[in-house]
């Protein structure tokens, strides 16, 4: 991050903090020296003098930013639009972040990050109250340990050593979710509806999903159920309405393989349609009033029957004699 300002970085810096949207257009710019008095844009240029830019942005947000020898040192300040309160706050040195905290509408801060070392960063927040919600140390994007709150502001989980488990609230409190965490992996993640039922039901291995994997309505009734390994998909994948079963899809290393149903109130087969490496082949049956109506495919193209016999023959030879 040592790097000299010029004005077409500090609009790169400007466009990464409002946004890259004509709204983030500069429509005044000052440059203040260190002793109080404005230049012009040629002076600051030519002879970089320590001191501030304020600029106006199109959507109301003033931004503050402190320069010495060309590159950004001390605060940086970027406001809410149409407002003098602080949306973020910056501090650098000799051109190097050293924190950030972002603030909430009412001035209150969120967020701290304190970048501790160049791979090293400290993360505190806050809830909408001002007390504390959690507390992260990071070596890089690697979670290493931490302190999660609950609104009593008592410590309701933690993580040590890269192991523990993760209590994620938002502002307000509500429980968004939970992770057990193993040698700074994720293994387990449980999600939230906003009235605290599960959302998602999760397993992971290295870092994929692996295991059974579960969905749920806001009224706790099932959605999906899916089964994994290595991340991929494996086995029967059921979906739900109104807590019904209303279809079943097989899964062999990703891709459909094997027979799909679907089902009228959980238990009616009403469709039954054969899938091989994620295409229809086979036949395709549907039941209307009791009676089948059956369709053939090869490898996704619809056939009559005969023809399906006669190319399917064809493979099954061919792949006897590999």
């Amino acid at each position: 991050m040592n790097r000299r300002v010029t004005l077409t970085a500090l609009a790169f810096i400007l466009l990464a903090s409002c946004g890259s949207n004509k709204d983030a257009e500069a429509i005044a710019q000052r440059y203040i020296h260190k002793y109080g008095y404005d230049v012009s844009y040629e002076d600051w240029k030519g002879h970089e003098y320590p001191g501030q830019v304020v600029t106006t942005l199109k959507n109301g947000v003033t931004v503050s930013e402190s320069f010495e020898e060309g590159r950004l040192h001390g605060p940086r300040t970027v406001t809410y639009p149409h407002s003098q309160t602080l949306n973020q706050l910056e501090v650098y040195s000799k051109g190097e972040l050293k924190r950030r905290v972002t603030y909430s509408v009412r001035g209150v801060p969120s967020m701290e990050e304190l970048f501790t070392s160049p791979t090293e960063t400290k993360v505190t927040t806050w809830y909408h109250s001002g007390s504390p919600r959690s507390q992260e140390d990071f070596v890089g994007s690697i979670l290493i340990s931490a302190e999660y709150y609950n609104p009593q502001n008592e410590v309701e989980s933690r993580i040590e050593e890269g192991s523990g488990q993760k209590t994620v609230r938002n502002i307000y409190g509500d429980l968004l979710s939970k992770e057990v965490v193993r040698n700074t992996e994720t293994v387990y993640l449980e999600e939230f509806h906003a009235n605290g039922t599960p959302k998602l039901i999760a397993s992971f291995e290295n870092g994929d999903l692996e295991g059974k994997r579960q969905e749920f309505a806001y009224t706790g009734e099932p959605l999906v159920v899916e089964y994994y390994h290595n991340g991929l998909l494996e086995g029967i994948v059921t979906k739900f309405q109104n807590g019904c079963k209303y279809e079943e899809i097989p899964y062999k290393q990703g891709v459909k393989h094997g027979i799909a149903k679907r089902f009228v109130d959980g238990e009616t087969v009403i469709e039954e349609t054969n899938w091989a490496y994620n295409k229809r082949h086979g036949s395709s049956i549907i039941y209307i009033d009791g009676v089948a109506k059956t369709s053939w495919f090869f490898q996704g193209a619809k056939v009559s029957k005969p023809r399906f016999d006669d190319l399917n023959g064809r493979l099954e030879m061919l792949a006897s004699n590999d």
